[in-house]
């Protein structure tokens, strides 16, 4: 059995808390019902299905999944369809969290991304997925490997300024984030601690210039 340390800690968290409402976004195949199920047995979710009801009870009277005790929300047949309803529930507060069913990227994202949907902020969306690796001390956040491909140097900040604030939330102690008078993030001990050992780090200064976070190899300010 695969030992997580690391993700156990994020579960022993938010066993006391309340259970999140989170909208299962078109769960048209078995292991995103079993999903659902399974997170609202053990108390983490409350989720709300939003997709074609006659096609998810037929799935799970196919599978042999008893959703009958989850909340649904009907929409016709169609990802982009629940994809609008779900993020229209996310607007409203009905629900806390969009989970990804059987549909794309885009189709979960573009209501999302919509100039009128009520949930951008002034930041750009980036992606982030978590790592719990053997033999580290702590998991890691890998950002952003998904939405933002060739980021620019305000994408960039963005993307940090949202990875932060998702470290923050995950338990990350305050102290391996310093912040600066301008409320950018800069190096904080774990920084400290790879400067003071001279530990190598390998770097791209020529992905640095192709993305405008310097004009020039000759600007850059690693030597």
């Amino acid at each position: 059995m695969v030992v997580r340390p690391h993700l156990q800690r994020l579960v022993e968290r938010i066993r006391m808390r309340p259970p999140l409402r989170a909208a299962f976004v078109f769960p048209c195949d078995r292991d995103s019902l079993q999903l659902a199920l399974s997170g609202s047995f053990a108390g983490y979710l409350a989720p709300v299905l939003v997709g074609p009801e006659a096609r998810l009870r037929d799935l799970a009277n196919r599978a042999g999944l008893d959703i009958s005790r989850l909340e649904l929300v009907d929409t016709p047949d169609d990802a982009r369809a629940a994809g609008i309803r779900a993020a229209r529930l996310a607007r409203d507060r009905e629900v806390l969290a969009l989970v990804k069913g059987s549909l794309t990227n885009e189709a979960l994202l573009a209501p999302v991304a919509a100039p009128d949907s009520g949930l951008r902020t002034e930041r750009r969306l980036s992606h982030a997925v978590f790592l719990d690796l053997p033999g580290r001390a702590s998991g890691l956040l890998l950002a952003d490997a998904l939405l933002n491909v060739a980021p620019n140097l305000a994408a960039k900040r963005d993307i940090l300024r949202n990875t932060v604030d998702l470290a923050l939330a995950l338990g990350a102690h305050p102290d391996d984030i310093e912040y600066g008078p301008d409320g950018e993030a800069h190096r904080g001990r774990r920084a400290a601690f790879v400067r003071d050992r001279r530990i190598p780090l390998v770097m791209c200064p020529t992905s640095n210039v192709g993305t405008g976070a310097v004009t020039s190899i000759a600007e850059h300010p690693i030597k």
